[in-house]
């Protein structure tokens, strides 16, 4: 039995309940796999201050593995770990579309790392280590750099996709979106399809089903899925990128866990 999905989605609202996900990055090229995962749950809190349509969303970040091992099992990842760990809890404000705008609480962020920043010196007192602290230090108290950061992270873009909006009579929604080329930190604009599905089976999941290529080099392609939970907030989704010029293709997926 099918049911119909209003074609307008909003962005979830402050009674949603916290939910746990688990994001997972696959990197394939000819010779090897990379990988990326780690454990966040989110909590929203309402619409951000002022009057706005804007979302205040909160993310907690847990077990970050590197190559299926834990990011602290090397000096260096244990270093990347404890600099990262003073984002979170981070909190952020989206747009009514769900994408993200800006940092909030940044003064949080700035008093964590400043907490930690004497161990850091401590601990980590190689030349390359203080040059990497120096350079963290500088992009963190920038709320305007780390902003960019995260609108160039995969986490990030993929998380906050801007999925929600009105997808109109025939329930289609054309948009052009930047998403990172696989070998450099530019980026590449794609034109996006995404189709609003109705509810067919006894999950009750939203689906949102997409495809687009690059407008720069239309052999570097994405397909992939959304799927809503009741509330509106994300269930899963998958994304996958083929890159034919460097032979690569990237799978990002996150996925709602029960635990």
């Amino acid at each position: 039995m099918s049911t119909t999905v209003p074609t307008l989605l909003h962005v979830p609202f402050s009674d949603t309940p916290q939910r746990k996900y688990t994001y997972e990055y696959v990197k394939n090229t000819i010779d090897r796999s990379q990988t990326l995962a780690f454990d966040f749950d989110t909590e929203y809190s309402g619409l951000a201050k002022g009057g706005s349509t804007n979302s205040a969303i909160q993310i907690n970040r847990q077990n970050v593995f590197m190559n299926e091992d834990y990011l602290e099992e090397t000096l260096i990842g244990e270093l990347v770990g404890n600099c990262s760990s003073t984002l979170f809890p981070l909190n952020l404000i989206t747009n009514q579309f769900g994408f993200l705008k800006r940092i909030d609480k940044h003064e949080d962020i700035i008093s964590r790392w400043d907490q930690i920043k004497p161990n850091l010196l401590l601990l980590y007192n190689s030349d390359t280590s203080l040059n990497f602290i120096h350079k963290v230090e500088g992009l963190y108290k920038s709320p305007e750099n780390l902003l960019k950061s995260f609108q160039c992270d995969w986490f990030f873009i993929t998380f906050f996709f801007p999925l929600y909006g009105n997808y109109g009579d025939n329930r289609i929604v054309e948009l052009e979106y930047d998403f990172p080329i696989s070998s450099s930190n530019k980026k590449e604009t794609y034109h996006v399809y995404m189709e609003l599905k109705d509810v067919n089976d006894e999950n009750g999941k939203i689906a949102i089903v997409m495809h687009g290529k690059s407008l720069q080099k239309e052999e570097n392609t994405l397909k992939g899925y959304i799927l809503l939970n009741e509330d509106k907030t994300i269930h899963e989704i998958m994304f996958h990128f083929d890159f034919r010029e460097y032979q690569e293709d990237i799978k990002i997926r996150i996925w709602e866990r029960n635990n």
